[in-house]
C-alpha cells in the first residue's frame, strides 16, 4: 500500500505553467536575437529544403491560414523565403534562400546551447527519470479526451 499522501492537482499545473513560461521566455529571448518570431522559425523549419506551396504549409500547421499568410509575408519581406511561381501558373511554391538554412541551423545550435548549460549540472539518472516522466505525460495528454 502506498501511504504517502495525495499530491494537490494544482500543484502539478502550477508547475506545469511555470515550465511552460520559462521555456516559452527562453524561447523568445533566442528568436528575439535573431529576429524572427516562433511562428516564423516553424514555418522555416518545415521548409527546410523544399519547396512547397502554402496549401501544403497550411495543411501541416497549427496556425490558420490567414496568420499563416501573414507570416509568409512577413518572412518574405525579410528575405528569409522566396516564392516562386511553379510550371502550374495557380500555384506558387516557397522555399529557402541558403542564408535562411543556416539562420535555422544558428537558433536549433542556440537553443541545444542554452539547454545544454540549463541541464549540465543534472545528474545522468535525474535527466533519465524526467525524459521518462516526460513521455508519460505527454502520453497521457495525448490519449485524453474531454467526456461530452
Amino acid at each position: 500500500m502506498n501511504n504517502q499522501p495525495e499530491i494537490p492537482i494544482h500543484s502539478l499545473i502550477e508547475r506545469f505553467t511555470e515550465f511552460n513560461q520559462n521555456y516559452t521566455k527562453l524561447e523568445k529571448q533566442v528568436f528575439a536575437k535573431y529576429k524572427i518570431t516562433k511562428s516564423g522559425f516553424s514555418i522555416m523549419s518545415f521548409i527546410k529544403d523544399e519547396k512547397i506551396t502554402l496549401n501544403v504549409l497550411a495543411d501541416h500547421s497549427d496556425l490558420d491560414k490567414s496568420t499563416l499568410s501573414r507570416q509568409v509575408k512577413n518572412l518574405e519581406k525579410k528575405g528569409l523565403i522566396t516564392k516562386q511561381q511553379g510550371t502550374d501558373k495557380r500555384f506558387m511554391y516557397l522555399s529557402l534562400p541558403l542564408e535562411s538554412r543556416q539562420l535555422i541551423l544558428d537558433i536549433s545550435f542556440e537553443l541545444e546551447k542554452a539547454y545544454s548549460l540549463i541541464f549540465k549540472t543534472w545528474p545522468t539518472d535525474e535527466k533519465q527519470l524526467l525524459i521518462v516522466l516526460m513521455g508519460r505525460v505527454n502520453r497521457s495528454i495525448e490519449s485524453f479526451q474531454l467526456m461530452e
